[in-house]
């Protein structure tokens, strides 16, 4: 699995991989089954704060994780159902930085009964998925 590299707001590097994920369950729900699955401690968030191409202020609601052994972090983002197409598939983002195992963590997720589908999500210059990761307007720039 390829990981992206994105240069963070202090000019730092950092690895990162994003997943694509579908479930039926709600994302309380999910963040425990990960937790369960990988010994995380996912816990409710700040919601993501975001803009979208009409300028209307979305918010994403977002279970957070960092890892202060490991130096890793895990983000798990709900979608809203008024996005476009690929939204309506995709229903949750799965953000992991610095955590070396990222390819054994998707084969696990895609192995677990309450997942449809995992993808890792690979940006071009036409299509940068992990822009919703980088909003200015989220004090923590996920």
């Amino acid at each position: 699995m390829k990981k992206l590299t994105i240069d963070t707001v202090d000019g730092a590097a950092e690895q990162i991989t994003v997943l694509s994920v579908t479930s039926y369950e709600p994302i309380y729900r999910l963040a425990w089954l990960f937790n369960q699955q990988f010994g995380w401690n996912l816990a409710e968030s700040d919601a993501l704060i975001a803009m979208n191409q009409n300028n209307d202020m979305l918010s994403f609601p977002v279970y957070a994780w960092s890892d202060a052994e490991s130096g890793a972090s895990y983000y798990l983002v709900q979608h809203g159902e008024e996005q476009d197409t690929l939204m309506r598939i995709v229903n949750y983002w799965l953000r992991l930085e610095s955590v070396g195992n990222a390819a054994d963590i998707a084969r696990k997720i895609k192995e677990m009964a309450e997942i449809m589908y995992v993808q890792e999500m690979k940006p071009t210059p036409q299509n940068n998925e992990t822009v919703i990761f980088r909003n200015p307007l989220y004090q923590n720039n996920l």
